[in-house]
């Protein structure tokens, strides 16, 4: 016999893939809290990234815990869909298939992240890659009131500004200060 506890959440929210992993925006000296603004950057199974924010008026509902405020998907992006932004992806390194883990936010400002992740590579058929890539991208991302009823409308943008092969595999990726 064990004791299971109740659910311990404040809230739940839906996204299109299993989350992989999740990051959230460290505190920096001097920053007011911004409505709109990605607080937190989960990378999705499928390779896409899903930026959430917590805002005041959130559509999730309201929270048992005092201070919570339950998030809401601000914009689900594609890091590596070369067709959605103007830049090319390196030409060495294919990006097909890939997905990320072990995402850390390393600086922020008010419209975009730069964060580091670990890109795992896609297995093929008979050919298996031990090596992992770090890297580095900046994701904008920017609000604006969108429909009648005061909703924020958010674009995003991902730009994988550095890449590096590793000799072998990462086992975890944290910020250090």
């Amino acid at each position: 016999k064990s004791i299971i506890p109740p659910p311990m959440y404040a809230s739940s929210l839906e996204l299109p893939a299993p989350a992989v992993g999740i990051a959230s925006r460290p505190c920096f000296r001097d920053e007011a809290a911004t409505e709109g603004r990605a607080d937190f950057v989960v990378a999705l199974s499928d390779g896409r990234l899903a930026l959430l924010a917590s805002d005041v008026d959130s559509k999730n509902g309201t929270s048992l815990t005092p201070g919570f405020r339950p998030p809401s998907v601000l914009a689900i992006v594609d890091p590596f869909d070369a067709n959605a932004s103007d830049e090319t992806v390196d030409g060495e390194i294919s990006y097909e298939g890939v997905t990320l883990r072990d995402i850390t936010i390393i600086d922020a400002d008010e419209n975009s992240l730069t964060v580091a992740a670990v890109s795992c590579p896609k297995a093929t058929a008979g050919k298996h890659r031990f090596m992992d890539n770090l890297l580095e991208m900046k994701i904008s991302c920017s609000t604006q009131t969108g429909n009648v009823e005061g909703a924020l409308a958010a674009t995003a943008d991902v730009m994988i500004t550095s890449s590096l092969l590793l000799e072998g595999r990462a086992l975890r990726v944290v910020n250090w200060s």
